[in-house]
């Protein structure tokens, strides 16, 4: 038995691109799977984040997958 769930997911280009950068850049040594749990895990904390100060992450989001970096 796992404690694993497997799932998939279809992604638009825009953020496939930002995924294959951080892949080449910064992930290089680990698999897609490392990088995506990674991805998943820092978004969640992002989502608490903004609930925290109020901030809609929907549009954090959104902005995020135009490439337009608007929330540090």
């Amino acid at each position: 038995m796992t404690d694993k769930y497997r799932i998939s997911v279809t992604l638009p280009d825009t953020l496939r691109a930002q995924i294959e950068e951080l892949k080449k850049d910064e992930y290089y040594n680990l698999s897609y799977s490392e990088l995506y749990r990674q991805a998943i895990s820092a978004g969640i904390e992002s989502i608490k984040k903004c609930k925290n100060e109020g901030t809609s992450f929907v549009t954090v989001a959104d902005d995020a997958i135009k490439g337009e970096n608007t929330y540090d």
